[in-house]
Formats: structure tokens, sequence, C-alpha cells
């Protein structure tokens, strides 16, 4: 799109997704972390550009942060109950992508069919620690699969996210007033920063929503995407004043008229 929009000249918009973090920190409400976070990546079977799409939790509560994602998955998703809710792949091409992921990827599913592969029953997946360099990991999952690290300090989470493309988002659950929000705020570069929540900030139009480098480039939503779109023409009218001053030569008298009214100008 941008190389098409290129040969003619036309600017564009670009929102492309990527890999959005989601940090919880040691500080964070894990309850309501693990319920917005099930919410978040697995609302239409997580088919949505901005859902997280990875989880690093701190090695302090990630074993009850696990167990409380398989609590809510089954709560909100069950399959028996209301998969309905949850919705599914869009097509069949794109479960049999999804299903693939969950092919040598080398890590542990604790939640989900982990043969999806094999018999493309495709549900909620949660999987503990993949290899960096599975398809899950490597491409925007964009389905109802969620990865899981664990970190011991928030300079692994950082430099983990700085390690790959800037995301659309990055999600952090902690304290609100932590010093760790303020590090991952700063010390990251996103299209956005939601703090103890997910998807909500494209639902606030003064908020401007898109990426920055691998995950698009401008923004829209509210005023933000009035300016985006529209052609700002710059028009000066001036009155027919005579300014012999800015007109060569250059005389030791208007140089010395000038020096003056650069001093008044100045206050000097």
């Amino acid at each position: 799109m941008a190389s098409a929009a290129a040969k003619n000249l036309i600017p564009c918009i670009l929102e492309l997704g990527g890999k959005s973090p989601t940090i919880v920190d040691e500080s964070a409400d894990i309850d309501i972390a693990a319920k917005k976070v099930v919410f978040g990546r697995f609302a239409n079977a997580g088919q949505v550009c901005v859902a997280p799409d990875f989880v690093l939790c701190h090695e302090k509560v990630i074993d009850k942060f696990n167990s409380l994602l398989k609590r809510y998955i089954k709560e909100f998703w069950d399959e028996g109950r209301n998969v309905k809710d949850a919705g599914r792949a869009i097509t069949d091409w794109h479960t049999k992508r999804l299903c693939a992921m969950l092919k040598d990827h080398g890590g542990e599913v604790i939640q989900g069919n982990a043969n999806a592969h094999e018999d493309f029953n495709l549900t909620a997946t949660v999987v503990l620690n993949p290899r960096e360099d599975s398809t899950m990991m490597k491409e925007e999952i964009f389905g109802p699969i969620l990865p899981v690290f664990k970190f011991a300090k928030i300079d692994d989470a950082i430099k983990r996210i700085n390690d790959g493309d800037k995301p659309l988002v990055i999600y952090y659950f902690g304290a609100t007033f932590g010093s760790n929000k303020t590090r991952v705020e700063q010390e990251t570069s996103s299209g956005g920063y939601v703090v103890n929540d997910v998807l909500v900030h494209l639902l606030n139009p003064d908020l401007p929503f898109g990426g920055v480098g691998a995950s698009g480039y401008g923004k829209y939503h509210g005023k933000a995407g009035f300016l985006a779109f529209s052609h700002n023409k710059a028009v000066m009218v001036r009155p027919n004043i005579p300014l012999d001053l800015l007109y060569p030569p250059y005389t030791d008298s208007k140089a010395n008229t000038i020096e003056r009214l650069t001093s008044i100008l100045k206050g000097t």
C-alpha cells in the first residue's frame, strides 16, 4: 500500500499491527490483570489488532496469573456453553495458519488443545515459554493463542520489548504511580501505552491512534484523524506597507535603523 501510494505521491496512514506485549508486574492486581488479558486476547477469537499478543509476567506472580487465566478462559469462553460469544477464526485458511503455530513451538500448552495442528480443533490456548524462533513469536498471532513468559526484573521485560519491532501498543499491569510503570513508558517505543487495562484506548476520541516503526505510521481518531486526513493550506495576507529597509543597497543609514529597531524589540 505504501509503495503504491508513493508512486503517485499520495500521503497515507498505515496501522500495521504487530506483536503487542503485556507486562504483568509484581505489583499488579493479578485477578484484574488475568481477567482483562483473557478478554483482550480471546474476544472475537483473538482477531483484534490491539489484542495482547504475548505476556511477560513477573516470576513471583506467574503461577497465580496462569491459574487465573485458565479460570477466566473457562468462565468467559467455555466451548460447550458460550462459544458464540468467543467467535471463530474467520476463514479455513486462517484457522489452519493458527493451528500450525501449535506445532513445534517448543513450549508447554497449559490451556487449550495442544493437538490443534493435527485435528484443527482450535480453542482458547495458553502456551508457556515457546521458542523465540517459533512462528507464534515471529508473526502477529491474530487468533486465540497466548504465549506467556516470566521475567525477574523490569529491565529484562524492557529489553525483551526493545529487542523486537516497535509494537502498536504496550500494556502494563502494576502500580499506577510506581517507578516501573514510568520506566516502561519512557524506555520503550510504541504506538500507544495503556496501564491496567487493554483495548480501551481505542474508545477514547481524544487519543491519537496509530503505530510507530514496524507497527505503522500516522495517527487517527478524533481531532488527530481530522488533521491526518485533511490538508492544511498555509495562507498569509499582508497590507501594502512599503518597507525599504529590506531591499538593497544596505547603507550605513539602513544598518543603523535596523539596529535601533532591533534594540527596541529586545527592550534594551
